[in-house]
């Protein structure tokens, strides 16, 4: 090989060299900016995690609009968080880590949230009549035993409805609703008089066969997960009863923020009055007597019931027992005497009556069954979330 060629060979093993040495400095320095890139991405993550925290501790005392910013180990976050009509509120929380040379890196956390404090304008459906029952209904006794119970403007345009889950029957001539029947078989007894609609704009039939309407069970320990049980009361015997509250006033909550009993086992309540809004949920039977009643201190809306009786068994009322509630019995209802409920009632199970039982309708409080529809839960609802 002669001198130039030498020359030539040297010369490109040493361009190619110098290539592999540029290359793999490159390389190094690549790396090295990816490492810190990383870091700054995940500085970035935290600091907007920070501020998502912070617009959720925000809404959870006050549902409004804000513009929150800080820090986070010295690295910037900026909040927007704006609350809709819908009662949900948006969020975006971006965290800004800088960096030289363009390194600069950008996280930003986006959330839909709830208000769980929101009390929706209506009742679940099997909420919404004077009378519900399950099973076969059998109507029975003197004058008006479903009534107009409020007082306020919309004693004009309610009805104390009734409805069945299965066959309706009316045993006297004499009883009168004040409200339509529903039922889903059969229809029978002194039909023709016996329901004389309150409300009737469009002049529809009194009475009508109609689709079932589901009466969700009761579960003591799901309602106790979601709801804000103030008292548990776990079963020590008393008498006849696990719990007797007779002849006292109880402190009560509000609509918003009703007092919740937990009682486990069977209940008397005799003359009981609360004040505020309170729900009781009993893992028995429960027996009323005198008058039990709340009275829904706080609250100027239309006319309601403060008071909610949730229970697993039975519900039984004798003597000249006045209720003022919307009462929920997942076993049934039995009575003897003149019996009057100031609310609404819900029969799971058999309804049975042996003397004159009025309901004087006042409709139940959305506030006190969000538990069925979805509307409750502990402190803000996450609906959607995201991260880039």
């Amino acid at each position: 090989m002669g001198k130039a060629a030498l020359l030539a060979t040297a010369l490109a093993f040493t361009l190619l060299g110098v290539r592999y040495a540029l290359g793999t400095q490159t390389q190094r320095d690549q790396t090295r900016a990816g490492t810190y890139g990383d870091q700054r991405a995940v500085q970035a993550r935290s600091a907007a995690l920070a501020g998502f925290e912070r617009a959720m501790h925000h809404l959870g005392e006050d549902f409004t609009d804000a513009a929150l910013s800080g820090t986070l180990d010295g690295i910037a976050y900026e909040v927007d968080v704006a609350a809709g009509a819908d009662h949900t509120a948006e969020i975006t929380s971006e965290g800004v880590a800088p960096g030289p040379n363009g390194l600069t890196r950008r996280y930003v956390v986006t959330a839909t949230v709830g208000n769980t404090e929101y009390i929706p304008s209506e009742t679940p459906p099997f909420m919404r009549y004077g009378l519900m029952a399950d099973d076969d209904l059998t109507l029975s006794g003197n004058a008006e035993i479903l009534s107009i119970g409020v007082t306020d403007e919309q004693q004009a345009y309610l009805n104390a409805s009734v409805h069945t889950n299965a066959d309706l029957h009316v045993g006297s001539n004499s009883t009168r609703v004040s409200g339509f029947g529903t039922y889903v078989d059969d229809l029978s007894g002194h039909t023709s008089h016996s329901f004389q609609p309150n409300h009737n704009p469009d002049g529809l039939a009194a009475l009508a066969q109609a689709d079932p309407v589901p009466i969700p069970r009761i579960d003591p320990d799901a309602m106790a997960a979601l709801l804000p049980v103030t008292h548990d009361l776990r079963a020590v015997l008393l008498g006849d009863y696990a719990a007797e509250f007779e002849d006292i006033r109880l402190q009560g909550g509000t609509r918003e923020a009703p007092v919740v009993w937990r009682l486990r086992g069977d209940a008397l309540l005799d003359d009981v009055v609360i004040d505020g809004y309170a729900i009781l949920i009993v893992e028995g039977d429960v027996h009323l007597d005198g008058v039990v009643r709340a009275t829904g201190a706080g609250y100027d809306g239309p006319q309601e019931s403060p008071l909610a009786i949730y229970t697993t068994g039975e519900v039984t009322m004798s003597g000249n027992t006045r209720a003022y509630a919307q009462i929920y019995a997942e076993q049934g209802v039995r009575y003897q005497g003149n019996v009057d409920i100031y609310g609404n009632l819900v029969v799971g199970g058999t309804f049975e009556t042996n003397g004159s039982a009025r309901i004087h309708y006042i409709p139940a409080s959305p506030a006190l069954t969000r538990y069925w529809d979805g509307s409750l839960g502990n402190g803000l609802t996450l609906l959607a979330y995201a991260e880039r």
